[in-house]
């Protein structure tokens, strides 16, 4: 589903959105919006397909989503990613890709990262667990760029990497 407008929401309402099955070579999105703001994915399932969901404008609000078994990210998206579960972005996959307010995720079985947050983020409250190495890179529970605010997240079994080691940078 590609979205061309801008503040539009997506309300799942507890349904899936459901590829085949997994393919490491599957690079389609289930819910993408370019070049638009205020876009809002909610409360459902996204199973099966390359990247769960992808939004690239601003002022985005991805929550209560549970993406499983893809091949390359869980979510991307700008603005408050919360409440979500995403499992097994294998391969290359990074669980979330996200600037903004990042709160209450569960990523689990990245293949590269688990969550990879940009400059600026407030990253609250999350838990990242089996990350495993991708073939190029050794896994990375939490990446984040600074300066950004990290309090009370939990990365298990994986390194994470904040510029100088601080809790908030």
């Amino acid at each position: 589903m590609q979205i061309t407008a801008s503040f539009v929401t997506v309300d799942l309402a507890g349904f899936t959105i459901r590829g085949t099955a997994f393919n490491p070579l599957n690079f389609a999105t289930a819910i993408g919006a370019s070049g638009v703001d205020g876009i809002a994915v909610r409360n459902g399932s996204i199973s099966f397909i390359g990247t769960g969901v992808s939004l690239s404008g601003d002022g985005s609000i991805v929550e209560g989503l549970r993406v499983i078994n893809g091949s390359s990210a869980g979510i991307i998206a700008t603005g408050i990613i919360k409440n979500n579960t995403v499992v097994a972005t294998q391969l290359r996959g990074t669980g979330i890709v996200a600037t903004g307010i990042i709160s209450g995720n569960y990523v689990v079985g990245s293949g590269a990262t688990g969550m990879e947050v940009g400059q600026g983020s407030t990253v609250i409250g999350n838990t990242v667990t089996g990350t495993t190495q991708s073939a190029t890179a050794p896994p990375v529970g939490l990446l984040v760029a600074c300066p950004s605010n990290v309090t009370n997240n939990t990365v298990v079994n994986a390194p994470s990497f904040i510029p100088g080691g601080q809790a908030s940078c």
